[in-house]
């Protein structure tokens, strides 16, 4: 599979195993908005860093390098024109992520 198999626009939860080797039902997620097939697009993703979490946002065209990748799975399609919503809602919370109630 390469990004051009993948939907422009396509909004996907991405899924990683936590370890290797791995460790049943512990998954890590986060998300990609696929925007160009050459390019590549957004990916949405906290880590943790110490006690607490980060943000890890930004451009990839290396979605399918991923550390300990399973998969992508669309979830949506964006409409032309509203990938700067998506955007800012996606990050609406990233003030919040420390609350003891987020994991990932």
């Amino acid at each position: 599979m390469s990004l051009s198999d993948l939907k422009v626009n396509g909004l996907y939860i991405i899924l990683f195993i936590r370890h290797d080797p791995p460790v049943q039902d512990n998954f890590h997620w986060g998300l990609y908005l696929h925007r160009h097939s050459q390019t590549g697009g957004t990916k949405y993703h906290i880590k943790q860093q110490g006690a607490g979490w980060i943000t890890d946002h930004g451009p990839t065209a290396g979605v399918f390098k991923s550390f300990l990748l399973v998969g992508l799975f669309r979830i949506a399609d964006i409409p032309a024109g509203w990938e700067g919503h998506v955007d800012q809602t996606i990050r609406m919370y990233d003030s919040q992520i420390n609350n003891p109630d987020i994991s990932c």
